[in-house]
């Protein structure tokens, strides 16, 4: 948010000083009230009724934004532009690629994954194969079938490997000394059974036998030159505890302290590292040992290049780069190397070539929806560097007919996106989003309302209900009513957008509910700097209360010393009725230094010179922010003796009689 210009009345005088805890500002009446105050008392009255009303009402539904299930989602005509656009991205190819399944059975289950989960990285994710399913496919596509694992039968796991366009599968079974696999070509129907291979022994015999197994299970696919490890180089106590952690990202970034560590142990090694990065685990120093993990073994291995370039960003950038680039010379239809450098071209701002990699892994992997979401990210970011947020009258010809292509092209892949797994609330955000951008309010609204449907607190998609509901977009007082409230009900990460929050308020004509909203959203996360400054501000406005106001600014200012406009607002209210002018002055200072070049700062920090009877600081400040382009209304220009607008007024001079006749 912007600065705000000074207030420069209090709108119905003050009340009693309000804390953290109160739920609302109590108003004392005095022992004898003035007439001439009765009506402003009543108002007063009237306000903070409202404000208790609010604080009660319950929290809505997402069904009252939109009457989920009765849009239909469906397929673009034929011969029409998106569909066309589909057609282009038809592959027609031989496509090769092999998903191993964790083993069933009951003994020493989680050593038996782990092991699985070494050979699909080190076999499955090797380059020769053109569908490498990115690490994190496989945890969606059992996300999106409710189904915990993948030690699954046959059947399902059939029915895994053609969901993400793999030809081959490996099934497994373990019983604590015998690991055992056949591999089954999917393409054919029915599928068949083209090699059986085993290893036995304890569990660090097994270990020491996995590499000749895994190379086993690629070669009875029929692809050659796949690059092995030739050992695993972990111990059989490393893979039980990787074979414990979920697949599922949802799961594996709510994991506890406990498990945290034992991946962090982990994470110079290739198996541990795809785990820091999935699971978000944060210190540099861990980061850095795992993205080095990773590209040690990348230049030979698709999935787990793709795994440095999508999760490790600004972290060795040119090394990812290199390993990257040099792979998709080899191997420019490999899904996992297609999506490495989607990514690294997202991280570079480069979204034409981000489009061109994203457009390839669908080509390979037509059934993945994570590409088709990746396809979806990058048209619409695009479209968006092209249209740089002008509306539609202030494009160029050339502009418009560019992102009438593009977000029409973004829609369709969200749809891809969806249609193939419906359980991602993420690909129904990017279907509301791209949606919007491309004109279709009703698929934007119930999208969006799909998207809370399956993940309520997510509050990329809270906020982005906070801007479409607005009337600038598909929306009017009472849906943004309802957005609003329903936001502030299930937020609680701290990121809602206060502004936007702020301004779909403002623009319906109900700013009375922003006090209230704010009070339950700091009920919610008492360290929220921007709700405390901006429920200071609501306060001072909306009741003239700056004693109220105070402990909320001061709060702010605690949590976020270096937000000038957290800073600004203190500053104003110290300097407004409190007459504690050099507290206020150090304020504006440190808001000076933070940001030198906005006027606001130095004209507000003028007044509080000037009303602290330093007029000679007061004028000097006044006209510094009047020479960096402040020139609008101030009280500050005639308590220093400039004009309205903050120029010099120029002296005035007598008018000459001239010289009298004789």
């Amino acid at each position: 948010m912007s600065p705000r210009p000074l207030l420069l009345l209090p709108l119905f005088g003050l009340a009693g000083c309000a804390t953290n805890s109160d739920t609302s500002t109590e108003i004392a009446a005095p022992a004898s009230v003035p007439a001439a105050s009765l009506p402003r008392q009543r108002h007063r009255a009237e306000v903070q009724a409202a404000f208790k009303a609010e604080l009660l009402r319950p929290a809505p539904d997402v069904s009252e934004l939109a009457e989920i299930g009765t849009t239909q989602f469906v397929a673009p005509p034929a011969e029409s532009y998106e569909a066309n656009y589909l057609k282009s991205l038809n592959d027609t190819l031989p496509k090769r690629g092999l998903v191993i399944c964790e083993p069933q059975g009951t003994k020493a289950k989680s050593f038996g994954a782990g092991c699985s989960r070494w050979m699909d990285a080190m076999g499955a994710g090797s380059p020769v194969f053109e569908v490498v399913p990115t690490w994190g496919m496989a945890g969606n596509f059992l996300h999106s079938k409710g189904w915990s694992d993948l030690a699954v039968g046959r059947a399902r796991a059939v029915e895994v490997a053609r969901g993400l366009d793999a030809s081959h599968v490996a099934i497994g079974s373990f019983d604590g000394q015998k690991l055992q696999y056949e591999v089954v070509d999917v393409q054919k129907i029915p599928s068949k059974v083209v090699g059986s291979f085993k290893i036995t022994g304890s569990p660090a015999q097994i270990v020491a036998q996995l590499p000749g197994l895994t190379r086993q299970l690629v070669n009875a696919t029929g692809v050659k030159g796949a690059q092995i490890p030739a050992s695993v180089g972990m111990s059989a106590t490393d893979l039980t505890v990787l074979g414990s952690l979920p697949r599922d990202l949802r799961q594996l970034q709510q994991l506890k302290a406990p498990q945290l560590a034992q991946i962090t142990r982990l994470a110079d090694k290739p198996l541990g590292a795809v785990f820091v990065g999935r699971a978000g685990i944060e210190p540099k120093p861990v980061r850095l040992r795992a993205v080095r993990a990773l590209l040690a073994v990348a230049p030979t291995n698709a999935q787990l290049a793709a795994e440095a370039a999508r999760n490790f960003v600004d972290i060795e950038k040119e090394r990812r780069t290199k390993v990257l680039t040099d792979l998709d010379h080899k191997y420019p239809r490999n899904e996992s190397v297609a999506l490495g450098n989607a990514a690294l071209r997202d991280e570079e701002g480069d979204y034409f070539a981000q489009v061109h990699y994203a457009e390839m892994a669908v080509r390979t992997a037509p059934h993945a929806p994570a590409a088709w979401y990746v396809l979806a990210e990058a048209l619409s970011s695009q479209a968006d560097e092209r249209r740089r947020g002008a509306t539609w009258m202030d494009m160029s010809g050339q502009e418009k007919i560019f992102v009438g292509q593009i977000y029409p092209r973004a829609q369709v892949a969200a749809w891809k996106a969806v249609n193939l797994d419906p359980t991602d609330p993420e690909y129904w955000l990017k279907l509301s989003s791209t949606s919007t951008m491309n004109s279709n309010p009703e698929w934007a609204r119930d999208a969006l309302a799909e998207s809370l449907k399956r993940d309520p607190k997510n509050e990329d998609a809270l906020n982005w209900g906070l801007e479409i509901f607005q009337p600038k977009w598909f929306g009017d007082a009472n849906s943004f009513a309802t957005m609003a409230r329903l936001a502030v009900a299930n937020a609680g990460a701290g990121y809602l957008s206060i502004g936007a929050l702020d301004e779909g308020l403002k623009a319906t004509g109900q700013e009375n509910l922003k006090r209230p909203l704010l009070q339950k959203l700091i009920a919610k996360e008492p360290d929220n700097a921007s709700a405390l400054r901006e429920f200071s501000y609501a306060t001072r406005m909306e009741l003239g209360d700056f004693k109220a106001a105070l402990p909320y600014a001061r709060r702010a200012v605690k949590l976020a010393p270096n937000n000038t406009n957290t800073l600004t607002e203190l500053a104003d209210i110290l300097q407004h009725d409190m007459g504690k002018y050099e507290e206020s002055i150090q304020l504006f200072q440190r808001a000076t230094k933070l940001e030198p070049k906005n006027p606001l700062h130095w004209v507000n920090m003028a007044l509080s010179y000037a009303k602290w009877g330093k007029k000679d600081q007061a004028r000097t400040f006044a006209i510094k922010g009047r020479n960096l382009g402040y020139t609008g209304p101030h009280p500050v220009w005639a308590m220093v003796g400039l004009g309205p607008d903050g120029s010099e007024i120029k002296p005035t001079s007598e008018p000459s009689l001239g010289r009298v006749a004789n």
